[in-house]
């Protein structure tokens, strides 16, 4: 029977132990209040707020709209916000009689300040949070509780919220107690979400989101390169080992990525569903709360399926404002997500998608396949800065500012011809209005100034010598494989032409490209990347699924997806020649990049992706 089906006929019963916070929305209006007397500083005026259980009582919310009776066991000070806890508690149903009150502490808080005009929380949180220990009679008070209500409930998720060691109530007393219920209550499903310490809980089910798999890496001494690597990468290389290790199902929240899940010592990924991103608050407690549900009402229900129901809870909870209100009408109503076993562990698939026999590759040169120009962001950077300040000196906060945006630009555009670069340059100097108008110089002139730096360093690479080196690894195997396939390669960059055809020739790659060799001209109207692949479809009658595109910027990606090719994006290490760079990495997940590399290290996995139209679904 579906497993929706059996969640509409279902409610088990599901103890919940953690930190329990009251979420205090505060909605203000930017538009009133005047300075204080006193201080000159201008308040915040509210016009009205909301309470609504946050940590492990948003858990135990998201339990409960799914049809869960829930027993909830935490600590509330004797105070007015433990008062208002207690009441959003029972508007929701929620038993409250385990609740410990802690006259050492008061109750845990966290006041967001939301903005009535744009409803976005744009000022920073408030938050009331725990300094000292809780008292022993305290922890003997949630020890007790937790040992009478084990016997009447299916299952048991601990919810360790506070990062400071030490204070919140998974002490070190109440996790013995919950290891000796485990030991115990074997047929009882005991799930952990924790946020600093998964790893600690061997033998329970986890379900750590990326940035606490991370953590678990560095708490475990797993040190490989974990700060340039991305954090979908290290799940894929040592969510199996550390399941192994811990002895424990794994499941792991990707945010907008979907989830991992290890079952039979394979990795699966769960693909997101599509939905419009407006708060991603709850998403987390709204997947557990799915994936427990769904393992409760089969017993053999698999934990892949389990994982894609919380998958789908989740993309639900983030197109809701606030914490979201998942209920099982809304499961019905939503489509299925793919769900695929992860086969190539270095490669990170974006967004799956059908491909044709490929006839046609196009690639992008600079930082894809060659490194002769590695470092031109930072001759780009202060060439712009000096034009938009005129030289003059800013602030230490302007400067950043500026820096920032220089930054942004440059990676937006990177893929662009340099004359395009440099007519938003002239645009951004005139913009900030440091410099007269009489000494703003024009996109031509920008150029050679950058062009002059770059090409220093070009040439003395060039007098080495020695192509092999400013290749990226791997790319001259892989193009020349692409080629041995029939596949008919083109070469297509923003640096001008002359200088694409003398680097290619130098680093031997030039003759692989029959399709041609394209680049910026004198005329840059004449010439772009989209002009070429148009082109190419057209006088080929080609399909857009049939080409293959490959690069390390956003311009060509983009370009590639519009016409429905296959996109390969290239996040390259160009300082290093081979590994991830984080910020590529995520300015082409972000363009819609269908496959993610380093670099072409591992030919033939990707020859295998290519020539088989893509990864077959489970």
């Amino acid at each position: 029977m579906n497993v929706l089906k059996l969640l509409k006929n279902s409610s088990p019963r599901i103890l919940i132990v953690g930190d329990v916070f009251l979420d205090h929305y505060v909605y203000y209006d930017p538009k009133l209040g005047s300075p204080s007397l006193e201080t000159g500083l201008k308040p915040v005026v509210a016009v009205r707020e909301e309470f609504l259980p946050g940590g492990a009582g948003n858990v135990a919310k998201a339990f409960t709209l799914l049809g869960a009776t829930v027993d909830l066991v935490g600590t509330i000070g004797n105070d007015g916000y433990g008062l208002e806890l207690v009441r959003t508690f029972e508007k929701l149903g929620i038993k409250t009689e385990n609740l410990v009150r802690t006259p050492e502490r008061s109750t845990l808080v966290y006041t967001k300040l939301v903005n009535v005009e744009t409803e976005k929380e744009d000022l920073p949180r408030l938050d009331i949070i725990p300094r000292v220990f809780l008292h022993a009679d305290t922890v003997s008070k949630i020890i007790g509780k937790l040992k009478k209500s084990i016997q009447r409930v299916d299952a048991i998720v601990v919810v360790d919220q506070i990062e400071e060691p030490g204070l919140g109530i998974i002490t070190k007393e109440v996790k013995s107690c919950l290891d000796e219920l485990r030991t115990s209550f074997q047929d009882k499903i005991f799930a952990v979400d924790s946020r600093i310490r998964p790893h600690i809980f061997s033998g329970y089910i986890l379900k750590p989101n990326l940035r606490e798999f991370i953590k678990t890496l560095y708490a475990l001494h797993i040190n490989e390169d974990l700060d340039n690597t991305p954090a979908q990468i290290l799940v894929q290389r040592h969510a199996v080992k550390i399941s192994e290790l811990l002895h424990s199902a794994l499941t792991i929240t990707a945010s907008e990525d979907g989830s991992y899940v290890v079952e039979n010592k394979k990795l699966f990924r769960i693909f997101p569903m599509p939905s419009k991103v407006v708060d991603v608050c709850g998403a987390g407690d709204s997947f557990m709360a799915a994936f427990i549900m769904a393992l409760l009402t089969q017993e053999k229900s698999s934990i892949i399926k389990a994982a894609a129901l919380g998958t789908k809870a989740a993309g639900i909870c983030v197109s809701q404002r606030g914490t979201g209100m998942v209920k099982v009408d809304d499961l019905l109503e939503a489509g299925s997500p793919r769900s695929d076993e992860v086969v190539f562990k270095e490669f990170f698939i974006n967004i799956p998608v059908k491909h044709s026999k490929i006839k046609f590759a196009l690639f992008d040169f600079d930082g894809t396949i060659s490194l002769l120009r590695e470092g031109w962001q930072s001759i780009m950077k202060p060439i712009m800065i000096k034009a938009i300040t005129g030289g003059k000196k800013l602030s230490d906060m302007g400067y950043r500012r500026l820096e920032k945006a220089v930054e942004d630009y440059i990676d937006r555009t990177t893929g662009q011809q340099t004359i395009l670069q440099m007519q938003g340059l002239e645009k951004m100097v005139r913009e900030y209005g440091f410099v007269s108008e009489d000494e703003i110089k024009t996109p031509v002139e920008y150029k050679a100034l950058y062009n002059k730096e770059l090409k220093k360093i070009v040439r003395r690479r060039l007098q080495e010598g020695n192509p092999s080196k400013y290749l990226l690894k791997g790319a001259y195997e892989f193009i020349e494989a692409l080629h041995n396939m029939g596949i008919v390669l083109l070469l297509a960059s923003g640096t001008d032409i002359e200088d694409v055809k003398e680097e290619a020739r130098f680093l031997g790659i030039h003759d692989f490209f029959t399709g041609g060799v394209y680049g910026a001209l004198r005329n840059y109207k004449e010439y772009s990347k989209e002009k070429v692949i148009k082109n190419l479809i057209v006088q080929n009658d080609l399909k857009g699924e049939e080409l293959l595109v490959v690069g390390d910027g956003p311009v060509e990606v983009s370009i590639g997806k519009k016409v429905g090719g296959l996109t390969i994006g290239v996040a390259s290490n160009e300082k290093r020649g081979y590994g991830w760079n984080l910020r590529k990495f995520q300015r082409l997940k972000e363009c819609g990049s269908n496959l993610l590399i380093p670099d072409f290290t591992l030919r033939d996995d990707l020859i295998f992706f290519i020539s088989n139209q893509q990864i077959p679904p489970l």
